[in-house]
């Protein structure tokens, strides 16, 4: 993954999905300044969210491709679609969670907060990120990446208590 650090594409961002300390699309992330060590492993996470589906959804969309004959163009956009695929669902998934916030009676930006929470991929992010390490405090978990196994944000979905 590359790291993006500056103000300028934040910046830009911020209108669209509100104020973060560090937002992936993958193969990037970008930064306004230097994250800290848990945002790197939670970028990371979602990193690794995104290689699932490429994973999944390119040799699928790639067979589609060979099947109906698809130009060889047309081809090399089988990975970005995949991964737009993957922040489709990302996005799918935090606006239906807001809807529910909403008719639930939350304001539009705690709903927009509780949305974003609720998202399986953020709790699967947030709930690893962070170890809690022999001495009692919680630091970084880099130990996740190396264990974390495709696909597991899904079992996450039954934390969404807010789609029953």
């Amino acid at each position: 993954m590359f790291w993006v650090i500056g103000p300028t594409i934040p910046r830009l961002l911020y209108p669209v999905v509100g104020e973060f300390s560090a937002i992936t699309c993958f193969p990037f992330a970008f930064a306004e300044q230097a994250p800290q060590q848990s945002t790197v492993v939670h970028e990371y996470i979602h990193a690794r969210q995104s290689l699932d589906s490429l994973l999944v959804l390119a040799p699928m969309l790639g067979a589609l491709g060979l099947w109906q004959a698809w130009p060889g163009w047309v081809m090399l956009l089988v990975p970005v679609a995949a991964i737009l695929a993957h922040g489709l669902l990302y996005t799918a998934l935090s606006v239906v969670g807001r809807i529910i916030w909403l008719s639930r009676g939350s304001s539009w930006a705690e709903a927009g907060h509780l949305g974003y929470r609720s998202n399986p991929m953020e709790i699967e992010a947030y709930g690893n990120s962070r170890d809690i390490w022999p001495d009692g405090e919680k630091r970084a978990s880099p130990r996740y990446l190396a264990t974390r196994k495709p696909f597991i944000w899904v079992a996450y979905l039954r934390d969404c208590w807010w789609l029953i």
